[in-house]
C-alpha cells in the first residue's frame, strides 16, 4: 500500500512539474511573440503578423 502511494505522488509529481515548464514555456513564446510585434494565435498556437484594423477617419463619417 506506501509502494503504490509513492509510485501515486511521484507519477502526480512529474505531471505537475510538466506541465507548469509547458505553461512558462508557452507564457515566454507568447511574450516574444508581441514583443516582435506579432499577434499570438491561440488556435493554431503560433505568431502572426499583426493586421492593422479599418481607419475611419474621413469628416462625413462622424456625427456632431
Amino acid at each position: 500500500m506506501e509502494r503504490s502511494r509513492l509510485i501515486i505522488a511521484v507519477v502526480l509529481t512529474v505531471v505537475v512539474v510538466g506541465l507548469t515548464g509547458w505553461q512558462f514555456v508557452r507564457e515566454w513564446r507568447v511574450s516574444a511573440c508581441i514583443a516582435a510585434g506579432g499577434a499570438w494565435d491561440g488556435q493554431t498556437s503560433r505568431c502572426v503578423p499583426l493586421r492593422p484594423g479599418p481607419i475611419l477617419e474621413r469628416e462625413n463619417l462622424r456625427r456632431s
